[in-house]
């Protein structure tokens, strides 16, 4: 009996050492997997955009009835659980056509910061955002930049139910 709990404590000891010091690294690990799982989702969204807008110019793709299109074009693709908002900006870093949730999560300036085709995680008002952009060449070379904000609060919640489990 004896020897068993010299064995035992020791041991015990090590596990909850090593539980505490993987469990930083693991929701590191995880948060970056997320991070890039958003990347690949909010590429793919830029390509769709930047499919279905390309062959027109910077003249035509400001006209009312094109931002009417473009408008509902993104409202659509909102409708994705974890898409919080889309946005299409100029070079001025003014907004051409946004999702209504858009303003309220950040605006053209502060997203065209974050590196081209790299997500990056903001802190807005509802809490974290992933936040993509990428260049929308259109037909005349002009370079207007698709914004994709992604709500995180999923992995905040997952973290936590993996903690708790």
């Amino acid at each position: 009996m004896r020897f068993s709990i010299r064995l035992a404590l020791p041991l015990a000891f090590v596990i909850a050492t090593v539980a505490l010091v993987a469990l930083p690294l693991i929701d590191r690990l995880t948060q970056k997997w997320f991070v890039r799982d958003l990347d690949i989702r909010s590429h793919l969204v830029s390509e769709v955009l930047r499919d279905e807008y390309a062959a027109l110019d910077e003249k035509e793709i400001t006209k009312p009835a094109t931002v009417a299109r473009l408008q509902h074009s993104l409202d659509r693709l909102v409708r994705d659980e974890r898409i919080f908002a889309i946005a299409i900006c100029s070079p001025a870093k003014k907004t051409i056509a946004a999702t209504s949730t858009f303003a309220s999560a950040t605006t053209c300036g502060e997203a065209m910061a974050v590196e081209a085709e790299r997500g990056e995680i903001l802190e807005a008002k509802n809490g974290p955002l992933h936040v993509y952009t990428a260049p929308l060449a259109v037909h005349d070379g002009a370079s207007l930049s698709v914004v994709v904000a992604h709500d995180m609060s999923f992995v905040t919640k997952r973290t936590s139910e993996s903690r708790r489990a």
